[in-house]
């Protein structure tokens, strides 16, 4: 039985990631899905955060983003196919096309402003399942690069999360994460992987677009470098952007959040 932290929204219901059948009972050995026996056998390029999403902003072609430092302000200057790596088999990339669209509506909201609607809503499972897309992405490639484990995957648990919409950890998801100070708020593309100090094992990611930054934590209370000062809200019911004509809102359907709202910046 799912649970409230897992809701379905009336009217939005959660993107189903799930292959479609037949099962082919093949796991390929290079897709980090491949514990699921559900593979095909072609490999695919997986962007590491959705290609829709890079583009908006990166200029000609480069984006400026931190894709390895721990939460440390790092920032390189990277090419959108140097963005991507051979993780996923092509069944399993195109299973989750659709949480890739929500990722782009998410980010199209915070990046072109006016010119968005005024409300829209997203099931705040799916954007969970996105940013969750996002991290095991980034964990192969840690894995391979910081721990020397090649050809890494993911627990059961999580791959079941984002392919067959069961429920995280109680407490692990989406936080919108608030900073203090506006001189730590990129105006940019960044995404900072968060590994356990003592295990070395990843817990989460910061990404941050334009002056909103969340994190996503796949276990409960997920630390927080002690030298940003900052703020974490869980689930957040709503996102709201100031404008002169009145507020900008994105709800999630997290009723038992609070509603952030966002200064407005030159």
């Amino acid at each position: 039985m799912r649970t409230t932290d897992s809701l379905l929204i009336p009217g939005v219901p959660q993107i189903d990631a799930t292959p479609p059948l037949p099962v082919t009972n093949y796991s390929h050995p290079r897709c980090y899905a491949r514990a699921l026996q559900d593979c095909s056998t072609k490999i695919s390029g997986e962007h590491y955060i959705s290609q829709a999403v890079i583009k908006m902003w990166a200029e000609n072609g480069v984006v400026l983003t931190n894709m390895r430092g721990s939460q440390a302000v790092d920032y390189s200057r990277m090419t959108i196919n140097n963005l991507k790596m051979n993780i996923l088999c092509d069944r399993h990339n195109k299973a989750l096309s659709g949480l890739d669209d929500i990722g782009k509506k998410f980010a199209e909201f915070i990046k072109n402003g006016p010119n968005q609607p005024k409300d829209i809503v997203i099931n705040g499972s799916d954007l969970e399942r996105w940013f969750l897309k996002i991290f095991l992405g980034l964990s192969v490639d840690f894995n391979k690069q910081q721990r020397g484990m090649d050809n890494w995957q993911p627990s059961m648990k999580l791959l079941n999360v984002l392919f067959n919409k069961y429920p995280l950890e109680k407490d692990g998801g989406f936080y919108s994460l608030l900073i203090g100070n506006t001189e730590l708020r990129t105006h940019s593309l960044s995404i900072n992987y968060v590994s356990d100090k003592q295990s070395k094992e990843g817990i989460g990611i910061v990404v941050s677009l334009e002056v909103v930054t969340i994190l996503f934590s796949i276990i409960p209370s997920p630390p927080i470098n002690p030298d940003v000062n900052a703020k974490t809200f869980f689930h957040p019911a709503s996102l709201q952007f100031p404008e002169n004509n009145g507020n900008r809102i994105l709800h999630t359907g997290w009723s038992n959040g609070i509603n952030i709202v966002y200064e407005k910046t030159a």
